[in-house]
Formats: C-alpha cells, structure tokens, sequence
C-alpha cells in the first residue's frame, strides 16, 4: 500500500475509490466508516442507503454480451458518473497484497445475515483519503453457511475473447479466487470469526464523500491481476 503511515481510526471516514477497468481514470468513490484498521486489514462498513457516485450496475443477466461492445468503445471517454445509494448493510474487508476484498452482508430492513462475497480486484493501495483498487470481473458468492459459487465467470471469458484482457490475467485472477475459495472452506478469517453477529456502534452513520475527493491523486495499481504476495 502508499501512504503506509496513515490510519484509520473507527467511525472515521474513508473513501474507496475504484479505477476504471479500461481507463487510467477514477471511475467511483465510495464512502464507508473504519471499524477496524491494523497491519493485516482494514475493515469498513458500508451503510445502507449511503450516497456515493459510479456507474448503474449493468444487470446480471446479458453481461457477457455486452463485452463486444464494450471492446469497441476502449479508448473513449467514459460516462458522467452519477450519485447512487446502497442498498443493504456490508462489512468489507481489504488485506494488503490481496488481489480480493470479502464482504459480509446483512438485508437492511432486518439485520438478518444475507451473504459472504468475495469480489476480486486490485490489492488496495492507501491515499491520502482512502484506499484505490480496480475491479477484476470474476467473483465468488457465498451463503450464510459457506457454500460458495463462483458469479461472472461468463463475463470474463468474454473479456479474454475479446482482448480487453489477456489469458495470463485470467488465470492470475482465477488463482487468487482459489486462494480465497480455500479461506472459505477452511473457515478461516474473516469467515469464523463472529462477524455476521456484528452491529455498528452507535454514531456509524452514512458517510458522505469529502470535498476534492477525486482530485486526490491515484494510486498505482497493479494490472497483473494476482497478489503481490505468496
């Protein structure tokens, strides 16, 4: 990560930002609230109906055929981003060197536990506000009970058919999914650790995106598509 002496306090805010996939530019900003931030990860909460600004989420069926068109708009300038509000209650949770973030969530009209997902991408860099990272495609979606699955894998076949992205970024990205798959059927951290359990301290309000936001100079992400680390 950059900016290796900031840290977090809980209840402070912090923005991740996300690199557009096929731009070297800021494509969205999202603000959550530190719940815990120490050498081995940094855990936000993202609270339902929390404004923040991006794309609208293309639905999930169709995506793999959106591809081709998206191949041939490379290059081109994006879309205005426009505001958008969260729909349910998430923890996420960033690790350093980690080509995936995991999220715990929970449905926002009764706190019941709803899903574990893992959502490949970029190892987090740290900003002067925040942390960067670019999304990766390819998913896994887990239940309550830890029976996982993996989302999107049509999408970026698709991505590699096209040549948005190459063979060896694939299989860098599919590596780092066993790796985390390995986590969940072994129960290890974050997944047994009693976090479906958790609630937000009171004051854990939405959290609003600071002035200058994305001005803040982006981070150096690395395009390789796996980890930094073993």
């Amino acid at each position: 990560m950059t900016d290796e002496g900031k840290r977090w306090e809980p209840g402070e805010t912090v923005v991740v930002r996300y690199q557009a996939r096929d731009h070297e530019v800021i494509a969205s900003g999202y603000p959550m609230t530190c719940v815990e931030d120490s050498g081995d990860r940094v855990v936000l909460f993202f609270a339902h109906g929390t404004e923040y600004l991006g794309y609208p989420h293309l639905p999930s069926e169709g995506r793999a055929e959106q591809v081709a068109a998206r191949a041939e708009r490379l290059g081109q300038p994006l879309r205005e981003r426009v505001p958008l509000r969260w729909k349910n209650n998430m923890l996420r949770f960033f690790f350093p060197g980690r080509a995936f973030q995991v999220w715990a969530a929970w449905r926002e009209d009764s706190w019941d536990f709803a899903w574990w997902y893992v959502n490949l991408e970029a190892p987090p860099l740290r900003t002067s506000i925040g942390l960067d990272t670019r999304d990766h495609t390819l998913d896994i979606v887990a239940t309550p009970d830890l029976e996982w699955r993996w989302k999107d894998e049509d999408e970026a076949a698709a991505r590699v058919e096209h040549g948005i992205d190459t063979a060896e970024f694939a299989a860098a990205v599919r590596a780092e999914g066993e790796y985390a798959a390995a986590l969940i059927e072994r129960r290890a951290p974050p997944f047994a650790e009693g976090w479906t359990d958790w609630r937000p301290e009171a004051g854990f309000t939405p959290g609003r995106l600071p002035e200058g936001w994305d001005d803040v100079p982006a981070a150096p992400i690395d395009r390789s598509g796996g980890a930094e680390i073993g």
